[in-house]
């Protein structure tokens, strides 16, 4: 993969974080919205039932017969279909208004983990609490229409366990559960843990940058704490192109050191290269203004020297003409005085 197209997966990236950090913020102005909605409803509803409480103490029936239900009970009657239209719209809204994006991988490699899947889940089931929706059906809706073409392949491959939640009674956590199945599968912990072993640090790419490469698929290894811990560190200290960084990753690990150790130490090496590159780059334009003024300097000086020599030839030249002048007169008067 060349620069360019690692850059363009960085940056496609970064803009998806940035749409689920804005899609969070609109969720949560509509969960505000959606509170207020049901605040006035609720009031409404409290007025409603507190007049009509009101109408039925205070008819009397002397028949013995059973109350006719009042205005005010017609008149709620009528109200709840447009409650519940009202309720509908509001839900349809809701729905319309969700933002999720697909699930895509959070990695060079193309392919989606559990990281990826966990992250993109909590997004969804997030936006749907915001939204009031907890219909099994319309979330299992949801979840077709928001998951993407790769994801729902994934889910297509899966299949129902005895401890798998109803398909038919609870569809979408039906579908949550198959996908955590196959993502916690012992074959796909043996597949992170082979890319663990496998995994290398591209020349465009940073120490810290692969440290976090590193952890992070660590973490879908399922190894234990102190595991974990030994796997990255070590990693670190065989895969890093860096002299320092495997020196530093080498002295945690026989230190018994943890991964936030090792986290400050490449940022600490990563602040001083980054400080001698600025230390040699301003070294440089110092020595890049010093040179131009030097050559300037020495253009002014040529430029001097050049019409200086001009001057002193012509002076020379006059001279040459006035001594020949000289030389004529002395020869006329010679010959008039011989004559």
């Amino acid at each position: 993969m060349t620069k360019k197209e690692a850059s363009k997966k960085s940056k496609d990236v970064e803009n998806l974080l940035k749409e689920l950090e804005d899609t969070k913020t609109r969720m949560l102005a509509l969960e505000q919205a959606l509170k207020q909605e049901r605040a006035q409803n609720e009031a409404l509803k409290a007025s409603m039932e507190k007049a009509n409480n009101t109408n039925d103490e205070g008819s009397v029936d002397f028949s013995g017969q059973a109350p006719r239900s009042s205005s005010t009970q017609r008149t709620e009657i009528l109200l709840n279909p447009e409650e519940s239209r009202f309720v509908t719209s509001v839900n349809q809204l809701s729905v319309s208004s969700l933002n999720v994006p697909e699930c895509v991988p959070l990695t060079n490699d193309g392919e989606i983990t559990r990281q990826s899947f966990d992250t993109w889940k909590d997004l969804l089931i997030d936006s749907m609490k915001l939204a009031g929706i907890e219909d099994e059906a319309t979330q299992f809706i949801l979840f077709r229409v928001k998951a993407g073409s790769r994801l729902l392949g994934i889910f297509k491959n899966t299949k129902s366990t005895e401890d798998s939640p109803s398909e038919e009674n609870k569809p979408f956590s039906n579908a949550m559960h198959r996908l955590k199945v196959y993502f916690g599968s012992s074959s796909d912990i043996m597949l992170q843990r082979r890319k663990l072993t496998l995994i290398t640090q591209k020349p465009d790419e940073s120490d810290l940058q692969f440290v976090n490469k590193v952890t992070n698929l660590a973490r879908l290894c399922e190894f234990n704490e102190c595991k974990e811990t030994e796997e990255i560190i070590g990693t670190i200290a065989g895969q890093a192109q860096n002299r320092e960084v495997r020196t530093a990753a080498l002295k945690i690990l026989n230190r018994g050191g943890s991964v936030t150790d090792l986290v400050d130490n490449v940022r600490e090496i990563e602040t001083i290269r980054l400080n001698e590159e600025y230390f040699r780059k301003k070294t440089l334009a110092v020595r890049a203004d010093r040179y131009r003024s030097c050559q300037s300097r020495l253009s002014s000086e040529s430029i001097v020297s050049q019409s200086i020599s001009s001057v002193s030839a012509e002076e020379k030249c006059s001279a040459d003409v006035n001594w020949i002048s000289i030389f004529q007169q002395l020869a006329v008067y010679g010959s008039s005085w011989v004559a």
